[in-house]
This record gives structure tokens, sequence and C-alpha cells, in this order.
């Protein structure tokens, strides 16, 4: 997985648009990534937007919590879920 530059593009269109006077390109660029998220659902890879972003937890193997999906935004809540998830299952 790397950095495609369709998504620099995108991000400095938008810079652009929000800060004419930073006038940034590419070169004031000093680091990027990019990572893979696991998403709930079937669908194609031009209907991404339609695949859920919510996450998923359920009983896995031996004593194991198994945990899908989930957004950036709501890690806070997906792991309080997950503790209280395991704690019922797996604790007394």
């Amino acid at each position: 997985v790397s950095v495609e530059q369709q998504d620099i593009d995108y991000l400095l269109n938008l810079l652009h648009q929000y800060f004419p006077q930073m006038d940034l390109s590419k070169k004031d660029i000093l680091s990027a990534y990019v990572g893979i998220r696991p998403l709930m659902g079937e669908s194609d890879q031009h209907q991404l937007q339609k695949v859920s972003r919510e996450h998923h937890i359920a009983q896995g193997p031996g004593l194991t919590t198994l945990v899908a999906g989930g957004k950036y935004t709501t890690h806070r809540r997906m792991a309080e879920e997950i503790v209280d998830f395991a704690l019922q299952h797996w604790v007394g």
C-alpha cells in the first residue's frame, strides 16, 4: 500500500480552496502515511462508500474477542465496547 498521487492532489486542492494564501504544494509535504482498514460487508471497488464504517464485536475461538470495522473518530467508544464485551463474555 502506498500514498497515491490522486490522494495528494485531492488534499492539496482542498487546502487551496480553504487556505489559498498558504500556496501549498507537494514540496511542502514532509511525510505521509496510508493504511488498510477492514470494513464490514460486501462491495465492489467502485462502491466502497456504501460499505459500513461501523464496527462489529464477536466471540472468537478460545477466549478471544474479534473486532472488525470501525473508524478513527470512534476509537474510544469502540474500545469501551470491546472491554465491556470481553468482560461480559470471558469474566465471571
